[in-house]
């Protein structure tokens, strides 16, 4: 049996890339590398999603995802538009990646003594509803300040403007950041409870005896992307309603939604969110898989 002490030399073939073979310390800062990664490549179909559900119509139709595209290409400041709100998204992408992967290996480790490829696929898909149900409270106001950057008409305001002089600072600033918690939390802990038991799943029994392959972790990750968003979309687009100015609590919201526009109104700009899915879990799993196969060059002596 294969050990993870990296002091011993492994040959190739026996080695097993497996998340039990790194410190949850690893994991956790080459998990965060990857979502730094993944958001610098997936904000433009973000920002472009987020006009989507929220804001772009024209003479009462609601615009198409290309429209959006060329629309925004056409605008004075293109690239700062694509990118409005991305520190805050980085921030938030990098925790939520750093936060999946270490705290589903840890619920599946200390909960069922396995790791989480071995691990029950329920186990798994409910440990990453865990990890959902944490990172949600920092991702409620980093995700509000993203939607407000993403949708108003000055998307290079800063993070500083949101929060104030801190001089001036206190904590009735902090109420709007948590605008849109409750969808946040059932969006993230419904699509990773999706994206863990499908990626997993798909990992299982389409890839039984090439796991280790890079391509099998894009196809599982594509899969796995897909799957969370189908679900959880439509909180999504409460979420983002909610936090780009729309008053009301969650279930009016949702219920207003769907009255006005049907399911249409709940899965607007899902279309650019299937490519975004499997590009941007492509890029998530390769940068990590990445430092999980070359974890001896990068090791952490922490």
């Amino acid at each position: 049996m294969t050990s993870c002490n990296r002091q011993k030399i492994v040959p190739r073939a026996e080695t097993k890339r497996n998340m039990s073979c790194m410190s949850p310390t690893e994991s956790f800062f080459y998990a965060s590398i990857a979502g730094v990664v993944q958001k610098i490549v997936d904000h433009p179909f973000d920002t472009v999603k987020t006009k989507l559900q929220v804001m772009e119509f024209d003479n009462g139709v609601r615009n198409k995802t290309l429209f959006t595209f060329k629309k925004i290409l056409g605008s004075k400041h293109p690239i700062q538009t694509f990118y409005g709100g991305v520190t805050p998204a980085l921030l938030a992408q990098s925790f939520r990646a750093a936060t999946c992967f270490s705290l589903v290996q840890f619920t599946c480790i200390h909960g069922c003594n396995s790791p989480p490829e071995k691990a029950p696929l329920t186990y798994v898909g409910i440990a990453g509803s865990v990890a959902g149900a944490v990172e949600s409270l920092w991702m409620t106001p980093l995700e509000y300040i993203k939607c407000q950057q993403q949708t108003k008409s000055n998307p290079r305001s800063t993070m500083v403007s949101f929060l104030g002089p801190l001089s001036e600072f206190n904590l009735h600033r902090l109420t709007p950041l948590f605008t849109g918690f409750q969808a946040t939390l059932l969006r993230e802990t419904t699509a990773l409870f999706a994206f863990f038991y499908v990626y997993e799943g798909v990992m299982r029994y389409a890839f039984p005896s090439n796991r280790e392959q890079l391509v099998s972790s894009l196809v599982a990750g594509g899969c796995a992307g897909v799957a969370g968003w189908l679900v959880a979309f439509p909180l999504d687009t409460v979420k983002s309603r909610q936090q780009s100015g729309y008053n009301g609590t969650f279930s009016k919201v949702l219920v207003d939604l769907y009255v006005q526009e049907g399911f249409r109104g709940l899965y607007s700009g899902f279309g650019v969110t299937i490519p975004r899915a499997w590009i941007s879990n492509a890029v998530l799993l390769a940068t990590y898989d990445f430092f999980r196969k070359n974890s001896d060059k990068f090791r952490l002596d922490i």
